[in-house]
């Protein structure tokens, strides 16, 4: 690491402890009240079967006391947890979100699902109709082997060969989603060097657990009314937080209807997944297996094809709601070479320290925002020009089209991070990544786990304070997260706020509201019980939005009913976007 970017990081260390400090001044009940002496046990990861069900203070569950390295314990806990073997079935019979305890962690030899594989994709929490609904059993078919039914109006999927022959086995991972909620897709140069080569793609998925789903299906949400949504964004607006969780009456304030607040436990992940490169699929540096993935040769939705075939996990994305934090925490973990130079050469070690630093601007072009203002938009200014090929770098393209306010004239290189992974977090990765190492001796595996391969990059675990409105050159990593793969483009790097008109596709960023104001995108009650307005960045801002329009922090509840699986491999347009009219808006 060269002297420059350890002073920048050292600096960036002392700037997170001065910011939490001040957090502490602006809540001086979570400060006097409920952690009044800091918990100085070491962090330690433990690799177990179990997912915690909230991060734990002088042992007990209280997340907005946390330190960063013990939310990013938490979070390690929740991704082994999640990647330890399923059991797929239970005295014969069929279960979903159980682990194997017989199995191993990271064990080479086992060929089946994961955990979370086990959870249930969108599609099938939120069909245009739940088959399963009225079956007469607790969990509602939870437990059903996969199946992904599309019946949106002109949607035609055709299933792979013998797919519908018996003992076919249907991918428990479905990617149908190929962009980031359309503003851009993404791309790896390792792969392709030809411009938004398809081959290149990096396609995502999300997937939910049975708390969410059980929820939804025995409130009969999976195709939600819209006073559904109108009706809670009323109750945010006015409590300034959520109905409590579990409930559907909105705490009795709003008699007449039902508000959405999904119980304690419930955890939705994002993943990102590509195709690799010889070299890469024989490494024993990425998680592979079989998904499910969309295309359509003559770019119809009444002619789109189902592919299975193996590909490389880049990308986890967790989020769980829990007593603590009723906002969800936010943990993401990426494969360790998903950020390389123009050669491929990965720039971060395993554990996010750099390797090697070339550039010293994170993206190519230079993107360089001035903010919206009271009244004002955010406007781009794009340094030095687009690129022809990529090399071997990740890189990815905004939607084109008019007034939607992104650079658009070209691919845009990622270099490397925009908001680096803080130390603290860089400190759990080693600690993490020995506890495997040393699991892994332990239980005599024959191969290193390929998990050493992946790091947590940050974690957001409670509302963070001081936000400057229209200031994005924020000191915390923290903030906005430190993702490359689940967020890459500029906006949703440095996201705080709201889109300036999503439903008119208009994807600026701004702090402001309509009336000039300071906005807040992030409502939640504290110790007190008393309503509180934050203005948040990176994912937890982000799904604020959601919190704020009624859907209590879930995007893919907006998705309701999902109907077809993206399969536009064409450059992004308009066109692309009829799935995302409800996303990120207030009523």
């Amino acid at each position: 690491m060269s002297s420059s970017i350890r002073l920048r990081t050292s600096l960036l260390h002392v700037m997170v402890l001065i910011a939490g400090s001040g957090f502490l001044a602006i809540y001086p009940e979570v400060g006097a009240c409920v952690c009044p002496v800091p918990d100085k046990t070491p962090v330690t990861v433990p690799v177990d079967y179990v997912t915690p069900a909230d991060i734990k203070v002088n042992g007990h569950a209280n997340s907005p006391c946390a330190t960063l390295q013990q939310a990013a314990s938490f979070a390690w806990q929740e991704f082994i947890s999640l990647n330890w073997p399923a059991a797929t079935s239970i005295q014969n019979k069929p279960a979903r979100d159980t682990p194997d305890t017989t199995r191993f962690f990271g064990d080479s030899s086992f060929t089946g699902p994961l955990v979370w594989h086990t959870f249930r994709g969108k599609v099938e929490i939120f069909p245009v109709k739940n088959m399963l609904a009225d079956s007469g059993k607790k969990d509602y078919g939870y437990d059903q082997p996969p199946s992904y039914s599309y019946q949106g109006a002109g949607v035609n999927v055709n299933l792979p060969p013998g797919a519908k022959n018996p003992g076919y086995q249907t991918p428990w991972i479905n990617l149908d989603e190929n962009s980031q909620i359309g503003l851009n897709k993404i791309y790896a140069g390792v792969v392709s060097s030809i411009p938004q080569d398809t081959n290149a793609q990096i396609l995502f998925m999300a997937k939910a657990n049975r708390a969410e789903y059980t929820y939804v299906t025995s409130n009969k949400w999976w195709y939600p009314p819209p006073e559904l949504f109108s009706r809670t964004n009323a109750f945010v607006k006015e409590s300034k937080g959520d109905p409590t969780p579990g409930s559907n009456n909105c705490d009795n304030q709003l008699p007449t209807g039902q508000c959405v607040s999904f119980p304690n436990g419930t955890i939705e992940v994002k993943a990102g997944w590509r195709k690799l490169t010889a070299d890469e699929a024989k490494s024993g540096r990425f998680y592979i297996t079989q998904v499910r993935h969309y295309v359509s040769p003559d770019n119809s939705a009444a002619n789109i094809l189902a592919v299975d075939e193996p590909m490389g996990l880049v990308g986890l994305h967790i989020i769980q709601k829990t007593p603590t934090a009723p906002y969800f925490i936010y943990a993401t973990f990426e494969q360790a070479d998903n950020i390389t130079d123009a050669n491929g050469t990965p720039i971060e070690d395993v554990d996010g320290n750099y390797r090697v630093l070339t550039n010293t601007t994170p993206m190519t072009p230079n993107i360089v925002s001035q903010n919206a203002g009271p009244g004002t938009q955010q406007q781009f200014t794009v340094k030095g020009s687009y690129p022809a090929t990529p090399g071997k770098q990740l890189y990815y393209q905004n939607i084109t089209g008019s007034e939607h306010g992104l650079p658009d004239g070209g691919i845009i290189l990622v270099n490397k991070r925009i908001n680096e992974i803080p130390p603290e977090i860089v400190d759990v990765n080693q600690i993490a990544h020995s506890a495997i190492a040393l699991y892994a001796t332990q239980k005599k595996l024959q191969r290193t786990p390929v998990w050493m391969y992946y790091k947590l990059v940050n974690v957001q675990y409670v509302p963070i304070t001081g936000k400057v409105s229209g200031i994005d050159d924020y000191p915390r990593s923290t903030y906005y997260q430190s993702n490359s793969v689940i967020e890459t483009d500029y906006n949703l790097q440095k996201f705080s706020g709201e889109f300036v008109d999503f439903n008119g596709k208009q994807f600026n960023i701004t702090d402001f509201t309509a009336e000039n104001g300071d906005l807040h995108n992030v409502a939640y009650f504290n110790t007190s019980h008393i309503g509180v307005g934050v203005n948040m960045g990176g994912c937890m801002g982000c799904h604020g939005n959601s919190q704020a329009a009624g859907g209590d922090f879930s995007f893919i509840l907006f998705d309701a009913p999902v109907q077809a699986p993206e399969w536009d491999s064409k450059s992004l347009n308009d066109k692309s976007f009829a799935r995302f009219a409800t996303y990120l808006r207030r009523p």
